[in-house]
């Protein structure tokens, strides 16, 4: 009995490890897609080239294309009622709910002309330039048909006398916004914008916030320049909206002292005493924001920040506290308001320490309802949080080794912490909480399987899932659910 139990189980184990290393073989396979001008039937499989010229440009049977390349998940699994079928039939589907997920490359090809000897792609030949504008000459090809900019002719360029120009400067964050140049004309990404001299460009900095607030989305021009973005700018008297495909002149519109701001990937200009929210088509600037009265609260006259900061807190929490700003009648964290908070007892807190790496973890206190960032999570007694230490389990069950405080804190930003407060065992992760009531009245551990973690009690296994809305009280039994 005993031999036939061990042969039994070596069997077993053998087959999880082959099964396991060709799923994992599987998730590792090469998959791609490809379209050709973005239109006709998707192929399912990406055919060789011939010849890879410089920068995006392809050649296969003779013809010229631009290629651009995308990668996403692949993603097997439906949704609805009516997908529960199909997904339970697909094989390919319950290795994805397994997280076995191959990554598919989308390629859209641009058809650009027939190869010929006139065809090349540019070069820089001018001394001292940067790797980055080095890289933007390759966006540009020279054939029988014109000049071409990712694979579409720029109407009006002369090879005769086209340039690749960098009127705005040096600085890599630039390097989103690609200018050439031919006889008394201007491109932008391929925009031909007429005679416009862009050296007279004066980038309008982003502002932190309006007035002396700390609640906008970003002043990074790095992230406001890219190809969904931009920035406002002056040019004489115009205001210009710049962005890596486009220009858009406001006429008569600058004025002293006006300045731009993001908040909730919007664009808003105020000048010459108006506040301003450009159109999501980003063409036209709107004089009355839809959401000025429910997200421009800094411009009301009761709005100002939470007044808690002191020199007993440290440099990261005092930051923590900027975050969050009051009114009369509600309190704020980013510019959302907190459901059940009360501005007149109302006061961040630090529960789990002083160290830098809680920095993320934003916690928060009104009368017996606690928020993490901007999520109620009702009534939970900071005063004595337990971080419970997960123990590292194998699939059959077997702990290892349990992890320190330490590695807990190392690992809080990526995985989360787990914390007991009462009875309940609270999951902070970087969607939110989730909050598992009553789940501390009996004896249990919280355990780390392959990077999931699951809490263990009375001979069953929950795992803790992430979700994104509170509460969440998600008990799901078995390892791999």
């Amino acid at each position: 009995m005993k031999k036939w139990f061990l042969k039994a189980f070596f069997l077993l184990s053998a087959t999880m490890l082959l099964t396991t290393g060709l799923f994992e073989l599987y998730s590792k396979m090469p998959v791609c897609e490809e379209r050709v001008n973005g239109r006709g039937a998707l192929n399912n499989s990406c055919l060789p080239y011939d010849q890879v010229l410089a920068g995006d440009y392809r050649v296969r049977k003779g013809q010229v294309y631009w290629e651009d390349r995308e990668y996403a998940p692949e993603k097997n699994c439906g949704f609805g009622v009516y997908s529960i079928l199909a997904n339970i039939t697909s094989f390919k589907c319950l290795l994805e709910m397994k997280g076995y997920i191959r990554t598919v490359e989308h390629r859209t090809l641009i058809k650009v002309e027939k190869l010929s000897p006139r065809f090349r792609v540019l070069e820089s030949k001018e001394p001292g330039l940067l790797d980055w504008q080095k890289e933007q000459f390759y966006k540009y090809a020279v054939g029988e048909q014109g000049v071409y900019f990712e694979g579409r002719l720029l109407e009006g360029a002369d090879p005769k006398d086209f340039s690749v120009i960098f009127p705005l400067g040096d600085h890599d964050f630039w390097s989103f916004v690609s200018v050439s140049r031919t006889g008394n004309m201007t491109f932008v990404g391929g925009q031909s914008l007429g005679d416009v001299d862009l050296t007279l460009f004066r980038l309008l900095e982003p502002s932190k916030c309006p007035e002396a607030f700390t609640v906008c989305e970003t002043d990074d021009l790095a992230q406001l320049l890219q190809a969904k973005g931009g920035v406002f700018g002056a040019l004489g008297n115009d205001v210009i909206f710049l962005s890596a495909y486009k220009l858009v002149r406001f006429e008569n519109k600058v004025s002293p002292g006006m300045y731009m701001f993001s908040h909730k990937a919007k664009r808003y200009l105020h000048t010459q005493g108006t506040l301003y929210e450009l159109s999501v088509d980003r063409g036209r600037l709107i004089g009355s924001p839809s959401d000025y009265k429910d997200d421009m609260i800094w411009f009301r006259p009761d709005y100002k920040p939470l007044s808690q900061s002191s020199e007993a807190y440290l440099p990261w929490q005092n930051e923590q506290i900027t975050q969050y700003s009051v009114t009369n009648d509600g309190v704020y964290f980013r510019g959302q308001r907190l459901d059940g908070a009360d501005p007149r007892d109302f006061k961040v807190i630090f529960p789990f320490g002083t160290d830098a790496q809680w920095k993320t973890f934003y916690i928060s206190k009104s009368g017996s309802v606690s928020f993490r960032d901007e999520i109620n999570i009702g009534a939970a007694d900071f005063r004595e949080p337990k971080i419970l230490l997960p123990c590292d389990v194998s699939a059959s069950g077997v702990i290892h080794s349990c992890w320190s405080f330490r590695e807990v804190l190392a690992s809080a930003n990526v995985k989360g912490v787990v914390a007991q407060l009462g009875e309940d065992v609270l999951y902070f992760h970087r969607h939110g909480v989730s909050k598992f009531i009553g789940a501390a009245s009996t004896d249990f551990h919280i355990a780390d399987v392959d990077g999931v973690f699951y809490l263990i009690r009375g001979g069953a296994s929950y795992r803790l899932l992430r979700n994104s809305k509170f509460p969440a009280l998600n008990f799901i039994s078995g390892w791999g659910t």
